[in-house]
């Protein structure tokens, strides 16, 4: 089993043009050792890990200063956001967190949208391929990138985009988003299994061999009646 930890990065100004160096102590100190953070991270990740759930660490947004005005990732930074995943893939594993093999990173969520991150087909393969050199080159080879983590029903032509220039080759694992908007569709819940449908006919087009595993990392619902039962909404 596995469970998607939201999220890592914060909204903040990160450092630009930066070293790993440079980079590894940025990040220690937004998580620094001996903290009551990195304490409460430690007992949450051994729960974890005790019961055989691994962890997809996802990015959420990207930092402010790799980003414009219109929340698009800029491609000169490509090589700095390497460099910030090195460093917390590398912060994460250490004693003190204790999140050790850490399996899976979720870069940023929903790149083909701009309520996050936006970032185009392209740009995001260059960016996956930059992250994966990072690891590679710090001897963290261990931890594979679970991607683009797309949101169902607007990511049909996003991961064709891909497919088309061979972009999903430094991922590990297909990661997409799912989930039934009742209040708006009227298939209701239904949708879902719409939805996941699409997926599979989707899935034939560009990964007939079944090269990458799939996942729906985010997986929502938004009707309250389950298996006849009438769940209230917090």
């Amino acid at each position: 089993s596995m469970i998607r930890h939201w999220s890592i990065v914060t909204s903040g100004p990160y450092p630009i043009n930066t070293t790993r160096a440079q980079m590894d102590a940025f990040v220690k100190a937004q998580l620094p050792s001996n903290s009551s953070a990195a304490a409460s991270w430690k007992a949450y990740f051994s729960n974890l890990t005790q019961h055989g759930v691994s962890v997809l660490v996802a990015g959420g947004g990207m930092p402010s200063t790799y980003v414009d005005a219109r929340k698009r990732f800029l491609p000169e930074r490509s090589q700095d956001a390497a460099h910030m995943w090195g460093s917390w893939v590398a912060r994460l594993q250490e004693r003190d967190i204790g999140l050790s093999p850490l399996h899976w990173i979720e870069l940023t969520n929903e790149p083909n949208g701009d309520w996050s991150c936006y970032i185009a087909p392209a740009v995001w393969a260059a960016l996956a391929c930059a992250v994966r050199n990072e690891l590679d080159s710090r001897g963290l080879g261990g931890a594979q990138i679970s991607g683009p983590g797309t949101s169902m029903g607007f990511d049909e032509p996003y991961l064709l985009a891909l497919e088309a220039i061979a972009g999903l080759r430094c991922i590990g694992m297909v990661g997409t988003h799912a989930g039934d908007w009742v209040h708006t569709d009227p298939a209701g819940p239904h949708s879902q299994a719409t939805n996941l449908s699409a997926y599979d006919a989707l899935r034939l087009r560009f990964d007939p061999t079944h090269s990458k595993m799939w996942v729906s990392a985010e997986f929502g619902s938004r009707t309250n009646v389950i298996m006849g039962h009438s769940f209230e909404f917090p």
